[in-house]
């Protein structure tokens, strides 16, 4: 089953290396990046029924109430996160009874591991944080008949729809995610690519700290693999980009991979996530 969420507190599969091109500062963008991330993730669960947002200096405890557990828990921001301050939001999170999460840059240490053992988040993953900087030249996919047309909330059923279909996730389990109050968010800009005037494609940009996060990019079954989530991509980038971010971020999983590939994202850090085995 592919994951609903594309970037942020999505699910992790694993490492995925993209070409390291050479970028100004890297652990400037790095740094600016992580932030990033958390203001685009506070954005995404304000917008669900009940949220938990609770910023630490180096880290954060974010509870979105869902049942994926790389969207409940405590969030290391920081190179090298004070490790009392991870310990003290994490004691909090099993009074929420929710499947969580202790993520942090890097490759962790014997000490941050330690912690997450001592509530049972043995299985140990790790994920890139790729950036695409404003300015950056993009491949500009056209496809014959296909239309991109930017929305708002009251297209919220659409993205389920795409999702579902694209993912086989249940709808119930998801449809939270996909609250008109989310695509209404000042921060947000929404996309549907249709096809003879039916949708087919989705993308959902999320800025927040000078950046913009594409999320819920999914294409129909029927079209998958023809380019509609690139340009689906395409166009929000562009459109985020001449608004002013700085750049744009992503979490990199197999399912994004190679689109993130071929956009230009470079990746600029790594992330370590701790969770509960599954079953």
């Amino acid at each position: 089953m592919r994951t609903v969420l594309k970037a942020g507190v999505s699910v992790a599969a694993g490492l995925v290396l993209l070409g390291q091109a050479a970028l100004a500062s890297p652990a400037d963008l790095a740094d600016t990046a992580n932030q990033s991330w958390l203001r685009v993730t506070q954005q995404l669960i304000s917008a669900l029924p009940r949220s938990v947002d609770q910023p630490g200096k180096d880290s954060a405890l974010l509870v979105s109430f869902q049942p994926q557990a790389r969207m409940n828990g405590v969030f290391g921001i920081a190179r090298d996160p004070d490790l009392g301050e991870l310990a003290r939001f994490a004691a909090r999170m099993p009074g929420y009874n929710l499947p969580w999460v202790l993520r942090v840059r890097g490759n962790g240490t014997a000490k941050i591991k330690a912690l997450a053992s001592g509530y049972g988040l043995t299985e140990q993953s790790t994920r890139d944080l790729a950036v695409l900087k404003a300015g950056t030249p993009l491949p500009g996919i056209s496809i014959p008949g296909a239309v991109v047309r930017e929305v708002d909330g009251r297209s919220a059923g659409v993205f389920l729809d795409i999702a579902v279909k694209a993912t086989g996730v249940d709808r119930n389990s998801v449809r939270d995610l996909f609250r008109p109050e989310l695509f209404d968010l000042p921060g947000a800009s929404a996309y549907v690519v249709e096809r003879d005037g039916k949708p087919v494609a989705t993308a959902l940009g999320i800025r927040g700290g000078g950046m913009v996060a594409p999320y819920y990019l999914f294409a129909l079954p029927e079209v998958a693999g023809q380019g509609y989530e690139q340009l689906a991509t395409e166009r929000l980038l562009k459109d985020s980009f001449a608004a002013g971010v700085k750049g744009a971020l992503i979490g990199t999983e197999p399912t994004n991979e190679a689109l993130a590939r071929t956009l230009g994202f470079r990746t600029v850090d790594t992330w370590t996530t701790y969770s509960a085995p599954r079953g």
